[in-house]
């Protein structure tokens, strides 16, 4: 996403511009997200196309999702990456190549643009390692595996430069969250439940 608003700074007059191009981009990335997934819904899960529709609208109705689109933020980058995988995983489980490569880039700007792209490059192989499609899962993670260690790497290198207060923002995240697990498991363990029923009160 920093590649992306470089690019804006690199042909766009000043900051209005800029902040009204990065929103306006973000807003329509998360509607194509939405489309997405409905054409999943259609597609893959065999609902009608009005049921499909409903779903994706349903989905997407979140307040907090629209206000963070109408910030420069890479959230509207990372959930459309995450809709792009889930499409092109049926191809990748056929073992087409143009699916493959794509799904490749996919994951790979998924992990640059949120560490927590972690996950779905995991969920990405173990359903192909599932399907015994063992090239394909080879051919679609070993990228986004190596960005994400190339970054962590160079991350990691550059936190003692940080000031105190911005690790969890701009550091990474696995010396913060073991210093807050470490530092005090129970207050931690106690408090993933009350972090669940807000995440589900504010998709609900």
């Amino acid at each position: 996403y920093s590649a992306l608003l470089a690019g804006l700074w690199a042909v766009l007059p000043g900051v209005g511009a800029v902040t009204f191009a990065a929103t306006l981009l973000n807003l329509l990335l998360l509607s194509a997200a939405g489309g997405g997934l409905g054409w999943l819904l259609h597609r893959q899960a065999g609902l009608s196309r009005a049921a499909a529709a409903v779903g994706a609208g349903v989905a997407f109705l979140s307040a907090d999702l629209w206000r963070l689109a109408l910030v420069p933020l890479s959230e509207s980058l990372f959930i459309g990456a995450m809709v792009a995988a889930l499409l092109l995983w049926p191809g990748a489980v056929e073992g087409r190549r143009r699916d493959v490569g794509l799904l490749a880039a996919v994951l790979t700007v998924a992990v640059l643009t949120r560490s927590a792209a972690a996950a779905l490059v995991a969920g990405v192989a173990a359903s192909l390692l599932i399907r015994r499609a063992w090239g394909p899962a080879l051919a679609a993670t070993t990228p986004a595996v190596l960005a994400f260690l190339g970054w962590s790497s160079w991350s990691r290198s550059r936190a003692p430069a940080l000031t105190p207060g911005t690790e969890d923002v701009l550091g990474p995240y696995g010396g913060w969250l073991a210093g807050q697990v470490l530092g005090s498991p129970g207050a931690f363990l106690g408090g993933l439940p009350l972090h669940a029923v807000d995440v589900a009160r504010r998709v609900l």
